[in-house]
């Protein structure tokens, strides 16, 4: 707990920041200043979370130290609570800066770091909730790897936690949302009894009845590696996506929709490009044919694209440094995919990365 006049010099720091943002800056330090010096601090507190709404007029380097000193003030004005003031601050950040998921994980990942250790994973599930009670489960997922391994700091140091961790983990294999997260976290733990959950997020990850990134397949092969039948299946509540609101998810959710369909479905290039950014169709397009993931092909002429087998994403789990002859037999083929999605020179270029690389 900071001295009161300490307290004081920070809540008046932080009030002349939010100031320069604010419609009414003089009312406003005023009656901050009147609420500090009485010592009224769930006034105090109250007035503050309600200035948050003006956060996001801050350009990003205010916001990040307007931000950190904001959170340092709510602590130490209900440093007891501050795991449930930290939840409404979280609520109120994620109404205002719903357009800027960086931003908003910003703000939880802070929020955590000032949370007592021995409710950091309690808080977290607090904003699990509060985050599918809104429908931005999307953006959040595709950001929850930041704070994994803190989840494991967290458990190591605070040793009453292992039943919320359980609860943690549980979360993650119900729902289909977290399959990949869920999978991820449970390598992080070392002892027995948290390592037993490990068979179980494999096969749940295998049975997800949702949706999962494509970036995950890729990038997460090592973890799974030893499941040589692991198929993953890309399906289920993509509507949910789609009313979100969020251009972002909805565009996301479309591109899984297309591929979830599959058998021999054709759609215009142009049209794929259109759902998402050029960049992550191209992207995806590049790796599933280098990889032989999937079966997709481009006709050159009439510029469409035919995904013939994408209801279950089959990890074919092939050591391309293995199999250099079969790898290159497919080079000159995607190659040509390639051609119809990027320019020439960039297709040249990745051939050789891809090259020197084996």
């Amino acid at each position: 707990m900071f001295a009161l006049k300490e307290q004081k010099e920070l809540v008046q720091e932080l009030c002349m920041k939010i100031a320069k943002v604010h419609p009414e800056p003089h009312s406003f330090i005023s009656v901050a200043k009147e609420n500090c010096i009485k010592s009224n601090n769930q006034v105090l507190l109250d007035l503050l979370l309600e200035q948050i709404q003006y956060f996001s007029d801050m350009d990003d380097k205010d916001f990040e130290s307007t931000f950190e000193l904001f959170i340092l003030v709510c602590s130490s004005i209900d440093e007891e609570k501050f795991g449930e003031t930290s939840l409404r601050i979280y609520e109120k950040c994620k109404t205002f800066f719903k357009d800027n998921c960086e931003r908003l994980n910003k703000t939880m990942q802070a929020l955590l770091y000032v949370v007592p250790e021995g409710s950091k994973l309690k808080v977290f599930i607090d904003y699990i909730k509060s985050v599918e009670a809104c429908g931005n489960v999307f953006q959040f997922v595709e950001h929850l790897e930041d704070v994994l391994e803190d989840i494991r700091d967290w458990n190591l140091e605070a040793e009453n936690n292992i039943d919320v961790l359980i609860t943690l983990l549980n979360m993650f294999k119900t729902s289909g949302y977290y399959s990949s997260a869920y999978l991820v976290s449970v390598t992080l733990f070392q002892s027995t009894e948290e390592s037993k959950y490990l068979e179980e997020a494999v096969e749940s990850f295998k049975k997800s009845s949702k949706w999962i990134d494509p970036s995950f397949l890729f990038e997460k092969k090592e973890l799974i590696k030893d499941n040589q039948e692991l198929t993953c299946v890309l399906e289920g509540d993509v509507e949910k996506l789609l009313k979100e609101g969020n251009q972002e998810a909805a565009n996301k959710a479309k591109w899984f929709k297309l591929l979830k369909l599959g058998n021999g479905d054709t759609f215009k290039l142009n049209d794929l490009k259109t759902l998402l950014s050029v960049e992550c169709v191209e992207d995806f397009l590049l790796k599933a044919a280098k990889e032989n993931i999937v079966d997709v092909s481009i006709n050159q002429i009439e510029e469409t694209v035919v995904i013939h087998s994408l209801q279950h994403l089959e990890l074919r789990w092939q050591n391309i440094k293995e199999d250099l002859s079969e790898f290159f037999e497919n080079l000159e083929s995607w190659k040509n995919m390639a051609t119809q999605i990027k320019p020439q020179g960039f297709v040249e270029e990745e051939m050789q990365k891809i090259i020197a690389a084996n």
